[in-house]
């Protein structure tokens, strides 16, 4: 077996463990039941980064690509932070937001006499942590008074993100663009949060809401607060796309090392 159908192998079997092919006869499948065009627009949808990088080991980048545009682009908004990812660290598009709206009502006007791929309106979803009273791996806690100590700076990092899934807040945004300006390390504060959710959280959804900027609108009361950096949300997007580039490149060279 070569390396291409092996890998190919992998992300059919891990999109049935994980129960995202529920919908097909588990008796009669195997790797080769689905077509490369359904098995690329699976693991997009549903596997996390570490996957997703597998599938340009064995497809060329343009075919993804059209899979990508054909397949998820029509579902927005729905799935907007994850083609604003895709867009920016695998398709390397300068203008992500305008980019994915025009696909999406390109390929919506062409869908529609084929057939409906509409999604359903006011669809909420929802991630849930039970690591309320522990704190993240590595966490220090810098005294303050007394007894009084807060969160060191990865902390707060790490509990930024994993609430940042649940709540919207540019405040929170804004925070996490002051630590990693100041030098913080942006793989660590996420490989951190998703150690302290358990891992119910993947590092594709930590990345999705990073990239962003529109789920987050610029508060009246933050100038009462007399931030330090005078930045909208849309700059803080731009800041954080290298280094979402950059952690995305050392997956896969940790993918590489590991064989």
């Amino acid at each position: 077996m070569d390396d291409g159908s092996h890998i190919k192998k992998q992300l059919f079997k891990e999109l049935r463990d994980k129960h995202y092919l529920w919908s097909y006869d588990h008796m009669a499948m195997n790797e080769h039941s689905l077509t490369d065009e359904q098995l690329i627009e699976k693991v997009l949808m549903h596997l996390d980064m570490q996957s997703i990088n597998q599938l340009f080991l064995v497809f060329p980048k343009r075919y993804i690509k059209e899979v990508w545009k054909q397949h998820l682009c029509p579902l927005e908004p729905r799935y907007h932070s994850t083609n604003v990812l895709f867009a920016t660290i695998f398709f390397d598009i300068k203008n992500p937001h305008r980019y994915i709206k025009t696909q999406a009502s390109r390929m919506i006007r062409k869908n529609t006499h084929q057939h409906d791929r509409s999604t359903p309106k006011n669809r909420k979803s929802s991630y849930y942590c039970n690591n309320q009273n522990k704190k993240p791996e590595e966490m220090k806690i810098v005294p303050v008074k007394d007894n009084l100590g807060i969160a060191d700076v990865y902390g707060i990092g790490v509990m930024k993100l994993e609430v940042m899934l649940r709540r919207s807040t540019f405040r929170d945004y804004y925070d996490i663009y002051s630590i990693i300006r100041a030098g913080g390390d942006l793989a660590a504060i996420v490989e951190g949060a998703l150690r302290y959710s358990g891992h119910k959280l993947r590092t594709r959804d930590i990345l999705s809401m990073l990239l962003d900027h529109t789920r987050f609108s610029f508060p009246k009361s933050l100038d009462a607060l007399s931030p330090k950096y005078n930045v909208s949300a849309s700059e803080i997007e731009v800041f954080l796309r290298p280094h979402i580039q950059q952690y995305n490149k050392k997956i896969v060279t940790e993918q590489r090392r590991l064989g």
